[in-house]
């Protein structure tokens, strides 16, 4: 019995020096705290690759015509806004062209006129021809002469006033060409744009969009 006690006692003690000796050797660190003052700025996103970065997007930007560039508004990397004025062409190259588009329907016009005088004497002398040949004062063949040469001056009144319509489309496209200019059509950044030597001579921009957070 005394042995029993003896051996339980010398159990625990080995016991209690295990558990000891594991809580000693697993003792977890006291934590270390860091105190640091509050702040406002930028967080900085890096990218530790090397390549060329690629807009998601872009759009481009040109003009139905092109010419000299009178006025410059933007260049590369510059920030636009939609609408902003990019660029505007010299417009005495199409002052000019309005000028001749106007003379052409100035001309064509006169055509007009020249054929409606025209077509007034053939239609009186094609008249005339066909009183005359119900009396028998001239022959068939004169008449059908007069009546020809009516329709013939019917017809080319017909084309001279196509002509004057095709003339006034023209002028008036002309016009337009001179009020042309170039806008963003979105807001964003000028990434490239095409130019000859010294930035005279015009062809188009590339606009990336701006990207909304």
């Amino acid at each position: 019995m005394k042995k029993a006690i003896i051996t339980l006692v010398v159990l625990g003690g080995l016991g209690a020096g295990g558990y000891w000796l594991y809580l000693y050797t697993n003792k977890r660190p006291e934590p270390t705290v860091n105190y640091a003052t509050v702040s406002h700025g930028d967080i900085l996103d890096t990218v530790g690759a090397t390549g060329q970065l690629e807009p998601l997007d872009k759009v481009q930007v040109g003009t139905q015509v092109s010419g000299v560039i009178q006025d410059l508004h933007a260049d590369f990397n510059s920030i636009v806004k939609k609408g902003q004025l990019l660029a505007q062409l010299d417009p005495r190259t199409f002052e000019t062209q309005v000028l001749q588009a106007e003379a052409n329907l100035v001309r064509a016009q006169t055509d007009v006129e020249r054929n409606q005088v025209a077509l007034a004497d053939a239609t009186r002398k094609l008249a005339r021809a066909k009183d005359l040949s119900a009396k028998g004062i001239i022959n068939q063949v004169e008449f059908e002469t007069a009546d020809i040469t009516a329709q013939a001056a019917q017809s080319a009144l017909k084309s001279a006033e196509a002509a004057a319509k095709q003339q006034q489309a023209a002028l008036e496209q002309q016009k337009l060409n001179l009020e042309h200019t170039l806008a963003a059509p979105v807001s964003g950044k000028v990434g490239l744009w095409s130019k000859t030597d010294s930035m005279t001579e015009f062809s188009d921009f590339t606009v990336t969009p701006s990207v909304k957070p």
